[in-house]
């Protein structure tokens, strides 16, 4: 529309430079030239508390507010933790007195139990802790037998471990092969 101006050109005229009068440049209202502007710091804009009450933002109208910035900046933040998979680690203290060379075995099976490393270990002891995916097993074992069938990693996976006739339990789920006994690593190792 060529009536009306775009938002560009007239917010170019809007802001003015300390160098230029204030007859010069046309007002955004009937606000007197007594009231004084927001004081600027670098980027960011200290709102006084006079007029607008808008959102300010760079470019056409003038530097960010500390609160777009921050809103900014927390965004990105959250944007960032989204797409990442975090791992924790638990910090154990051996003792409460923060001294060197003192271990108090109460203190850190305390710790242990409240968050939760114990019933993972049990959790672990009784299903299947020994775990390869099935490339890994096929490339450290395949060496022990000529006798492997099977065109995909898990058929050759499958028919190793059948070959090899392991004492202790294994199973084979979509991407690894489980064994029950972490002894089963040693007797691999053995007739490895």
């Amino acid at each position: 529309n060529s009536n009306s101006p775009s938002l560009s050109s007239s917010s170019s005229s809007l802001v003015s430079s300390p160098s230029s009068s204030p007859s010069s440049s046309p007002s955004l209202s009937s606000r007197p030239s007594s009231i004084p502007r927001s004081p600027s710091i670098g980027s960011v804009t200290m709102n006084d508390g006079g007029g607008g009450g808008g959102k300010r933002k760079s470019g056409a109208y003038g530097p960010l507010s500390v609160c777009s910035q921050f809103k900014a900046q927390l965004n990105t933040l959250m944007d960032i933790l989204s797409r990442t998979y975090p791992h924790f680690i638990r910090c154990i203290k051996p003792n409460n007195d923060k001294s060197p060379r003192l271990f108090d075995d109460k203190f850190v099976s305390a710790q242990l139990r409240y968050t939760g490393v114990l019933g993972t270990i049990k959790i672990r002891q009784a299903g299947y802790p020994v775990r390869f995916s099935f490339e890994e097993f096929n490339q450290r074992y395949e060496m022990v037998t000529k006798n492997i069938k099977g065109k995909t990693a898990k058929e050759r996976a499958v028919s190793l471990a059948n070959i090899l006739n392991l004492k202790t339990k294994w199973q084979s789920g979509k991407s690894k092969i489980f064994f029950k006994d972490p002894k089963s690593f040693e007797e691999l190792e053995a007739k490895r």
